[in-house]
C-alpha cells in the first residue's frame, strides 16, 4: 500500500495529465477550425473575383 503522500501526488499528476491532453485537444480544435475559415475565404474571394468562379443564374 502507497503512503499518502505518494497516492496524493499520483492522483494530482494523474489529474494533471488528463488537463494536459484536454489543453492539446483544445488546440487542435481550434487549429482545425482556423483552417476551415481560411479555405472557405479563400473560396469566397475567388468566386468575388473577375475571372473567378461563374455566379449561378439567376432564376
Amino acid at each position: 500500500m502507497m503512503d499518502a503522500p505518494l497516492f496524493g501526488a499520483t492522483i494530482v499528476m494523474c489529474l494533471g495529465g488528463v488537463v494536459f491532453l484536454r489543453i492539446l485537444a483544445r488546440g487542435r480544435e481550434l487549429a482545425r477550425r482556423e483552417l476551415e475559415l481560411k479555405k472557405m475565404q479563400e473560396e469566397m474571394q475567388g468566386v468575388f473575383q473577375p475571372g473567378g468562379a461563374d455566379l449561378p443564374p439567376v432564376v
